[in-house]
């Protein structure tokens, strides 16, 4: 049954407190989009009457929220910053998913939530946006947008698509030339939606590319206790190479302390205290990508419910800042089986348009991430852009031979105008 009660105690630890936004509603198309359509598997006006399992959604959303970190945590070196916003990529390929079918829609759906149905699905994407932006306290904004290759798939487009992320995302949906113009307003919204945290996604467009979806997110919290002078200290902190780094350290306190049986940590409370920021520690020392790899959605909440309000939790932390970007392809069709979806003769997205030829796929999911913890509190962003892009089907050709096996004709050529720059005869061949 459907549940609209706020559940996300459970995951304040991760997704929540690195992107977590309120709904956008920009549906306004640049250009009437004039395409026959398709049916939709489901409607907009029905959507909202959609029952789903909230618990069977959660734990789907947390299972690939761990995965999905580990897998980028094991992709990257032992020095490098890694931070995901699972929130975001949802978000995204909830859009991507909303044009699915067959094959590549059961995989998009079974990868998010094994055992939810796709339009199960689709309505918890909308009642989780929704309930992102219940926080009276925290600065949170979800942004999507839709933007259409006028030269190549405007005319083709499903009307009904475009309507239904208007109606179920808030996107914003554009038919604009995908040319250097277009790559520049791109980036701006993209600017004007993170809060300026996160400058570009893109820095071309394809002549292939026929369909960028992208969603934005950006959040800004206080501390819901604020760190006074007395608090902030110079400090060292070591890096997983080994090497020292000065940095200014907030000296806190916490009545939650965390200990499972390779790591430690605290919680600090964001103002409204529907957020905050949890801290995990590894009891190991050196790079803590490993640890993050190895985790998974049952070792979380086992950290999670280790919680004890026994001690008086003397907690340190630096003010620092990171950017990490990650073109998730591979995790995705690999790690995680969206095969089809990238496959050019095998993705089935008719539901966002049918092609006269060829056919669209997945030729990039890229993602981005910012954020910014200091003494007054946390800024972070994310931006996830999925492009797809038109094949065209090799149509079979008629067999011929030619065989040098006799004397032949044979020239070099100029190709700006086919003129031979070399052109002779070849008779004889000596042994």
């Amino acid at each position: 049954m459907k549940k609209r009660k706020n559940q996300l105690a459970m995951l304040l630890g991760f997704g929540l407190c690195i992107g977590t936004t309120a709904c956008a509603s920009n549906g306004s198309s640049e250009e009437t989009l004039t395409a026959e359509t398709t049916e939709m598997q489901y409607s907009s006006e029905d959507i909202a009457n959609i029952e789903y399992d909230e618990s069977l959604m959660l734990t789907g959303y947390q299972n690939f929220s761990m995965q999905l970190f580990g897998e980028c945590s094991s992709a990257a070196n032992a020095e490098e910053n890694v931070m995901i916003s699972p929130t975001s990529v949802m978000m995204a390929l909830e859009m991507v998913d909303a044009g699915a079918n067959g094959a590549t829609e059961e995989q998009i759906t079974q990868m998010l939530c094994p055992g939810a149905q796709n339009e199960e699905l689709q309505a918890y994407t909308k009642d989780y946006a929704e309930q992102l932006q219940e926080s009276e306290d925290v600065t949170m904004h979800i942004a999507n947008s839709v933007w259409i290759n006028q030269a190549t798939l405007a005319s083709q487009i499903n009307n009904d698509y475009v309507e239904y992320l208007e109606d179920n995302f808030g996107a914003l949906a554009k038919a604009v030339p995908f040319d250097n113009d277009t790559v520049e307003e791109m980036n701006e919204w993209v600017m004007d939606n993170t809060d300026n945290m996160i400058d570009k996604i893109v820095d071309r467009l394809s002549e292939d590319a026929a369909l960028m979806l992208i969603n934005a997110i950006s959040f800004e919290a206080k501390w819901e206790e604020p760190y006074e002078e007395y608090q902030i200290d110079d400090g060292e902190f070591t890096n997983a190479d080994g090497t020292t780094a000065d940095v200014t350290m907030l000296n806190g306190s916490s009545k939650a302390y965390y200990e499972s049986d390779d790591a430690t940590g605290f919680i600090q409370y964001y103002a409204g205290g529907e957020y905050a920021f949890v801290a995990i520690l590894p009891k190991e020392e050196g790079s803590a990508n490993e640890y993050a790899a190895n985790m998974t959605a049952q070792s979380y909440n086992e950290f999670m419910e280790s919680v004890s309000y026994d001690y008086d939790v003397e907690t340190q932390m630096p003010e620092f800042k990171s950017e990490y970007e990650i073109v998730m392809n591979d995790i995705l069709c690999n790690q995680f089986g969206m095969r089809d979806a990238f496959d050019p003769e095998k993705a089935d997205f008719t539901n966002i348009a049918m092609l006269d030829e060829g056919n669209l796929y997945i030729s990039t999911v890229l993602h981005k991430t910012y954020i910014e913890l200091d003494r007054n509190g946390t800024r972070a962003a994310a931006v996830t852009a999925i492009q797809l892009d038109s094949c065209s089907a090799d149509m079979p050709r008629e067999i011929k031979s030619v065989i040098l096996d006799r004397p032949f004709v044979y020239a070099i050529i100029h190709t700006s105008n086919n003129q031979p720059v070399f052109i002779g005869t070849m008779n004889t061949i000596a042994e």
